[in-house]
């Protein structure tokens, strides 16, 4: 299939997959550690936050106890209006303690106990007001006896229930380390999966060019050499592709039986040419003999006409004798 291709765009095509696979892995990676910051953002902005506000809500309470036990144990009514004053500032943390643990609320049993946790605080305080009321008119122990009873229930029951939420928020920690640690193990081992696959796949189309590039230029070598070396019989190609290389191959073939056909001819005019001139030769032999003999009766023409020369001479001067 690559060898159909032109080299620049098969070389193309082929980083410009490389490339993918680089973005590929890229975005993958991305997509991982974003799901690995997601766990992580829970963690921070939720189990945290919700361990600490938690802590908030129960000191809260606690103050808010402690205020009311300082109540029972002052003397004088100027002590016990500062101490219901403070009582009323740590009623105003609990309520602003509440308000910032409610935006991290996730799950429908964690708002029902914060609920639950507001109305026996709320139940709470109004005891604490009673216990006031009561020490301000001088039955302080009927404000004991509220508190160490009614009141001490209800804060065992608060205090059970700020063990439900901390239980909750350490589950929610622990849910979503265990979460994050599942996505960073999952995309270590998938990275590592992708990674060995982008690498094999690149391997394999390096492998692929290179194959598709050298094996056609070597035939192409061995070709020409065998070209150089005198050698214009057929061989073997490869022919297959429409590539430079493949037209090449094509076009060296062309060029050898081109090659073979021209020396075919000149060899077979040189045998003409060798016939001809054996043939030629064997006129100048023939032609040679003709002069010879040619010769040999020009000489005797020669000789009679001399001898006839003489003889007229020898007549000429007879007469002249006999005169």
């Amino acid at each position: 299939m690559l060898r159909q291709l032109k080299i620049a765009v098969r070389t193309s095509v082929c980083f410009a997959l490389m490339v993918v696979l680089v973005i590929g892995l890229g975005i993958f990676s991305l997509q991982q550690l974003h799901g690995i910051r997601e766990q992580s953002l829970e963690i921070e902005n939720d189990s945290l936050p919700g361990i600490a506000l938690g802590d908030d809500i129960a000191l809260a309470f606690e103050k808010t106890r402690t205020s009311v036990a300082k109540m029972l144990t002052s003397r004088e009514p100027a002590q016990v209006e500062q101490v219901h004053a403070e009582f009323l500032v740590r009623k105003a943390g609990f309520e602003k303690a509440i308000q910032a643990y409610t935006p991290v609320i996730t799950e429908d049993d964690e708002r029902a106990l914060i609920n639950g946790m507001v109305s026996a605080y709320q139940r709470y305080t109004e005891r604490a007001e009673q216990v006031y009321a009561l020490i301000k008119e001088n039955q302080s122990e009927a404000g004991r006896q509220i508190m160490w009873g009614e009141m001490r229930t209800m804060a065992e029951g608060f205090e059970a229930s700020l063990e439900k939420l901390e239980k909750i928020n350490d589950n929610s920690e622990a849910e979503s380390s265990a979460a994050a640690s599942a996505v960073y193990d999952n995309a270590l081992i998938v990275t590592q999966l992708v990674m060995l696959i982008t690498v094999l796949l690149t391997v394999l189309l390096a492998w692929r060019l290179t194959k598709s590039l050298a094996v056609p230029i070597s035939q192409a070598l061995l070709v020409s050499e065998t070209i150089a070396a005198g050698d214009l019989r057929p061989t073997q190609l490869d022919r297959e592709g429409s590539d430079e290389a493949a037209l090449l191959l094509q076009s060296m073939e062309r060029m050898r039986g081109n090659l073979s056909t021209t020396l075919t001819h000149v060899g077979d005019a040189a045998l003409q040419l060798a016939s001809a001139t054996e043939e030629m030769s064997a006129l100048m032999v023939n032609s040679n003999a003709d002069l010879v003999v040619q010769n040999s009766e020009i000489e005797m023409a020669a000789t009679a006409v001399t001898e006839m020369s003489q003889a007229v001479d020898e007549v000429a001067r007879n007469a002249v004798s006999t005169s």
